[in-house]
This record gives structure tokens, C-alpha cells and sequence, in this order.
């Protein structure tokens, strides 16, 4: 069967207008039922469609990432909304789902997953979290977009399950949002997995509305440290991310970085193989081009040319009389000394011979070099300790005695 993913925005969505409004003491709304009250038709809904997949997961799809961000959208007095780290979980025990406490925190900071919203409940327990807190809590920047946020939650999904197919449900209720997604992966299908189908549905408290559906194709990809383009996407303006994705398709692309960048290379083997072919092709009509010229035969070159060597290689020398004439024609006049002549034998003229042509064959000039070039991976590289494979178990902190869900990190 099919593994559903449900990532939940908050304010405006979960925490809409019926639940702002709703009465609340002691500053604990978020500890209450007040989010099953005022979204009941909608976790309804979603319960019912539950039934058909093999497992549901639940994450937070707010920009509520790190406690600061958590704590920062509570509400005031009179709209008070308080944190969704404790919201989410009476959502999941309502819908009996399982709940995935991974938080764009833990990837920018490399920590283990789930440790910032264990944090934040430490806090929610001890009665702290309503004053700021005790802890020092880590943090990250916050992409209003959400593309880094979708991002990292398919790649988790697709990382723990790769060989099943996934429905990843997002709830939003901002237009403006769903609709950048959809721009976003529409134009880069590959950063989506290639069994995710990514749905995104507008919700305010009212109905729901899908905006749009998005299946994986074959050029998707699982990443295998997907944290390092989360983390490059977070520190980027959102108007570089559709460059961010295509330097990261040009990476894939090449052979030498696959066993590197993606989990399942054998889905490239096709290409790669064609690749080889084409450049085996290429080196082999180089070779006997080049070997072609090495064994070019005499006859091959201009005639004219080898009518002259073949002249002066059969010129007779002058007689002793016709040489001593040549002589005294070219010499310049000089003083008459009387002497005694001496005949003696003059060398046959020696006739320097051309040199043959050789043409040396060299070896490649950089046999280590692939015909994509050398590929800087270390400009990619980052300081931070790797994402452990696994995820922790109970790592949420907080759980309903009464629920019959669990928190997992798969």
C-alpha cells in the first residue's frame, strides 16, 4: 500500500480564525482541545482518507521552525494562539498517526532530528516556555517560501521509505505560498523524489481546496545528504533557488558524482551508459585519425616534392677541369702567386638529406580528467558533522496518556 505524509502550516491553518478567537485561561490554549474543536470537519475528513494508506505521518509544515520562531507567533493577549509544538501533537493523537518531529533546525545546526522539538517541549513541561524559556535553543533562518521546508520533509520521507509510493499532503492557507511551490517544482522536477507525489491544498478553516498535484518522475532523485542543499537553500535569497536546483541537476548529471549525491545511482545507469559509449566513440575515432597520419605512405605526398628529392639524390659530381673553371669564375680576383698546381681528388658534394617527418602520439593530457572536467566537491563541503541515518525513538517529548499513537522519526 501507500505511506501518507500530512504536513500541517499552523497560523492562518490549524490555528485559524475560530481557534484565535476561542476562549482560553492560564495561557495553555495550545495544551487544550481548542485545535480539534475548530478543525474537527477537516481532521474528520482526513481520518477517514487515512484508512486507505499502509501509514501516516504527521509534521509541521509552519514556519514555526526552532523555538524562537514558536514562541514569536504565540499571539497576544487578546489573540492568543501558543505554540504548535504541543498542538501537533494532539492533532496526531486525534487522527491516531504517527508524528515525525524533524524541524529545519536540526539539518541547519546538524544535529540529531528531533532535537530541537524535544527542546521546546522540555520548556512546554516545565512551564517555561510561556517566559521565554531556560535553555539556549539553536535556530535557523526562515524561508518564507517554503521550498526548503517541502524539500526536507519529502527527502525524509523518501530516505526512510525509498521503495514505497508517497502521497505527501501540505496544508497551507496562504495562495501565495502554494503558489510558489507549484512554480518551484513544476519547473524543477528532479528535486522531487521519484515515488512522492507532492499535492498542495489550501485550507483556512473553511474547506479544503487542492491547488495542485505534482507526481515524481524518473529524473527525481534521493538525495543522500540532502541537509547540505537545505542548508544552501536557507542561506540564499528565494530568487536563486531555481539556480540553486539546476547546479544541483548539472551535479547529478555526472557520472563521477552520483555514488556521492544520489541514493539510488542504479536509476542513472541507462544514461551513464550511453554517456561511455559516446565518449569510447569519440576516443576511438581520435586514435585512428591520429594513427592515420602516423603511417602516411610517400606516395601521399606531393608529387613535386618527391620529384626534387629524387633529383638530388641522383646528381652526378662535375669533372676535376669543369670544378677547378667553376671555381675561378665565383672566386674574386685576387694577386697572381706563382705556384705549382696539385691535382688531388675533390669530394663528391654532400647532399643533406631531409629529415622524415615524425608525429609524436601523445598520451592524454590529464588521463584523470572525465569529459565533464574535475568536479570542485570541496567547495560544496561544509563544517558541519553529518545527519545520522537513523532517527532516535520518543524523541517528541510530550504525549496524550490516552493516545494510542506513537513518535516516530522515520
Amino acid at each position: 500500500m501507500t505511506l501518507r505524509i500530512l504536513s500541517f502550516d499552523f497560523d492562518g491553518c490549524l490555528f485559524n480564525g475560530a481557534y484565535i478567537d476561542a476562549p482560553y485561561t492560564n495561557w495553555n490554549k495550545h495544551l487544550t482541545d481548542a485545535v480539534i474543536v475548530h478543525n474537527r470537519a477537516f481532521l474528520d475528513q482526513l481520518k477517514s482518507e487515512n484508512e486507505q494508506y499502509s501509514q501516516v505521518i504527521a509534521l509541521i509544515g509552519s514556519n514555526r521552525q526552532s523555538y524562537d520562531a514558536d514562541f514569536g507567533n504565540a499571539g497576544n493577549a487578546i489573540h492568543f494562539k501558543g505554540s504548535c509544538a504541543s498542538a501537533i501533537q494532539t492533532v496526531c493523537d486525534y487522527l491516531g498517526v504517527s508524528f515525525n518531529p524533524l524541524l529545519l533546525t536540526d539539518l541547519y545546526n546538524s544535529l540529531e532530528p528531533g532535537s530541537a522539538y524535544k527542546l521546546i517541549m522540555e520548556e512546554i513541561k516545565n512551564n517555561k516556555w510561556i517566559e521565554g524559556g531556560s535553555f539556549e535553543h539553536p535556530n535557523c533562518p526562515m524561508d518564507e517560501t517554503k521550498v526548503a521546508l517541502i524539500f526536507a520533509q519529502m527527502q525524509a520521507a523518501a530516505t526512510a521509505h525509498p521503495d514505497e509510493e508517497i502521497i505527501f499532503d501540505f496544508y497551507d492557507d496562504r495562495l501565495d505560498i502554494l503558489g510558489r511551490l507549484q512554480e518551484f517544482y513544476q519547473t524543477n522536477p528532479h528535486m522531487i523524489p521519484p515515488k512522492v507525489t507532492l499535492r498542495l491544498n489550501n485550507y483556512d478553516g473553511s474547506q479544503i481546496t487542492l491547488k495542485a498535484a505534482l507526481a515524481g518522475k524518473p529524473e527525481g532523485v534521493i538525495f543522500n545528504n540532502y541537509s547540505e542543499t537545505v542548508v544552501k537553500l536557507l542561506d540564499t535569497r528565494f530568487w536563486e533557488y531555481n539556480q540553486i536546483a539546476e547546479e544541483l541537476k548539472l551535479e547529478m548529471q555526472q557520472p563521477v558524482m552520483q555514488g556521492d549525491l544520489v541514493a539510488q545511482p542504479e536509476q542513472f545507469d541507462s544514461a551513464n551508459a550511453n554517456a561511455n559509449a559516446v565518449e569510447e566513440g569519440e576516443k576511438e575515432a581520435n586514435y585512428e585519425s591520429q594513427i592515420a597520419i602516423d603511417t602516411q605512405p610517400m606516395f601521399l605526398q606531393p608529387a613535386e616534392t618527391l620529384e626534387d628529392e629524387v633529383a638530388l639524390e641522383k646528381e652526378e659530381p662535375l669533372p676535376l677541369e669543369e670544378q677547378k673553371q667553376a671555381v675561378a669564375i665565383a672566386a674574386p680576383a685576387a694577386p697572381v702567386v706563382a705556384a705549382v698546381p696539385v691535382a688531388a681528388p675533390v669530394a663528391a658534394p654532400v647532399i643533406e638529406e631531409k629529415a622524415s617527418r615524425v608525429t609524436e602520439v601523445t598520451a592524454a593530457s590529464n588521463p584523470g580528467r572525465n569529459r565533464h572536467g574535475f568536479h570542485n566537491q570541496a567547495s560544496h563541503a561544509t563544517n558541519r558533522a553529518p545527519i545520522p541515518a537513523k532517527y532516535f525513538q520518543d524523541s517528541c517529548g510530550f504525549s496524550s496518556p490516552t493516545s494510542g499513537s506513537s513518535c516516530i522519526l522515520s
